[in-house]
């Protein structure tokens, strides 16, 4: 068996099951998007115990409390949030053991794009609220989401 048939049956094909993964992460992307709309709707930010520092100690305080301690259709949607983040980090990392760009990009510029939504939602919980993270968000799920179905198409195209 020739070194590059080993590599081909590491990578199960052509798209290495990122193809796969890809559309869980649509999946959970769509859930991600009904909780944070549900959450927006319905839940109340308490004043008292969100941390309003704003350093990376205090977003990862902010963090772990939406996890642990929030209603839980606001710990449905971050801890979704998290899950979307190490997901993606996982697609990258076999992205990078591939040889077409198609995957790479798509998966680095998705986990970008991803961190910055976590970010603006953390700063969301910060601000209790604050309209302008919430419209972030929304954009940073509209970017990926046109990432993700445009490295769908490409990668089906090649």
């Amino acid at each position: 068996m020739a070194c590059k048939d080993r590599g081909r049956d590491f990578m199960r094909g052509k798209t290495g099951g990122l193809n796969k993964l890809t559309w869980f992460v649509l999946f959970l992307l769509t859930l991600q998007y009904i909780f944070g709309i549900i959450a927006n709707l319905y839940v109340t930010i308490p004043y008292a115990v969100i941390s309003p520092a704003r350093t990376w100690s205090g977003l990862w305080v902010t963090l772990n409390w939406s996890l642990a301690h929030s209603p839980p259709i606001l710990a449905a949607h971050a801890g979704t949030g998290v899950l979307l983040v190490l997901i993606t980090c996982a697609g990258a990392v076999r992205a990078f053991f591939m040889k077409g760009m198609v995957w790479r990009s798509a998966y680095t510029a998705g986990l970008l794009i991803l961190l910055f939504a976590g970010y603006n939602g953390v700063m969301f919980l910060i601000s209790h609220g604050a309209n302008v993270y919430s419209m972030w968000m929304s954009f940073a799920y509209i970017a990926v989401l046109a990432v993700f179905f445009g490295a769908l198409y490409t990668a089906k195209r090649i």
